[in-house]
């Protein structure tokens, strides 16, 4: 998670696209910074992954109390997602 708050600090915006790739803002990036995303590459797209279910139970008005049980879940069980 370290990584991650290192770069959005630094300005970067991470989306997920389909089949699970990866969309990071601002594109043009230096080599470093490349090889800082891909090294932490695995890790940003499960945060993505888990913050997209955190906004689905949100939107389905899932009681708070049983959220971290679902994240939980999805950490651990990849076919959860």
């Amino acid at each position: 998670m370290g990584a991650i708050l290192e770069m959005t600090q630094a300005g970067f915006t991470f989306e997920l696209l389909p089949n699970s790739k990866l969309g990071v803002r601002p594109s043009k990036l230096t080599q470093q910074q490349r090889t800082l995303i891909q090294a932490n590459k695995a890790e940003i797209i499960q945060y993505l992954q888990i913050e997209a279910v955190r906004a689905w139970l949100y939107k389905i008005e899932e009681p708070e109390e049983y959220h971290p049980i679902a994240l939980d879940k999805c950490k651990h069980d990849p076919e959860a997602l």
